[in-house]
């Protein structure tokens, strides 16, 4: 319960704070590199703060190019996590499921 809202106070403070002046640059400049690692350096410091280790190994693994990192999540802390550990920006695709029973048809 403490960790939800140290999390929800203190991350609210830091969009507030950090991310309004970053989103008027990456309009202006046209540029959201900041705006982008500010997020995720943001996001790996309130899931370290709660207490969630972070362990990094393999990262020079991973080549240059394009490549496809898939992740198996076991909690809600596994995506910003592995989102932080990348080091290097990237585009996110999730899968969300069709709650709904019926089959999807094209």
């Amino acid at each position: 319960m403490l960790r939800t809202l140290f999390i929800g106070v203190f991350l609210s403070l830091y969009i507030i704070v950090a991310g309004i002046p970053l989103l008027l640059y990456t309009v202006i400049s046209k540029n959201p590199s900041a705006l982008y690692w500010a997020g995720v350096r943001g996001v790996m410091f309130f899931v370290r703060a709660v207490g969630v280790r972070v362990r990094i190994a393999g990262t020079e693994r991973i080549p240059s190019g394009t490549c496809l990192f898939i992740a198996n999540h076991t909690s809600t802390a596994d995506a910003p996590a592995v989102v932080g550990a990348i080091p290097r920006r990237i585009a996110i695709l999730l899968n969300v499921p069709d709650l709904s029973g019926r089959d999807a048809q094209p």
